[in-house]
């Protein structure tokens, strides 16, 4: 029987230093790909370097430094596989929690609301 390696997920930080001009003021990629290693150690090298590449295919984006890795738990990935989680504790209730790390106004995407 082949070994089959486990999947991670890894979240790494990047910035945009084009749109960051355009709007000046920073703008912050977060970005979670799916790696295929044998050990937390070598997903974190897998994809720190696949951040890398990824930064430099899009020339001036600069990638951050910053990386972590998931261990995804499924032994099959398929619709509603957890790929990634994070806990955090903070004294703030739940929407003063949402307002200040995912709602801010700040984001660059879709109103699900829009046609």
């Amino acid at each position: 029987m082949k070994h089959q390696e486990p999947w991670y997920s890894a979240k790494c930080l990047f910035l945009h230093k084009d749109l960051s001009r355009r709007q000046k003021k920073p703008c912050y990629e977060e970005r979670i790909t799916l790696i295929h290693a044998r050990t937390f150690d070598e997903a974190i090298r897998k994809g720190e370097a696949e951040a890398k590449r990824y930064a430099k295919g899009l020339g001036k984006v600069e990638y951050l430094g910053f990386i972590t890795v998931f261990h995804l738990f499924d032994s099959k990935i398929e619709d509603g596989s957890e790929i990634y989680s994070i806990l955090r504790s903070v004294r703030l209730r739940s929407t003063e929690f949402i307002n200040r790390h995912y709602d801010d106004g700040t984001f660059h995407c879709k109103d699900v609301s829009d046609p």
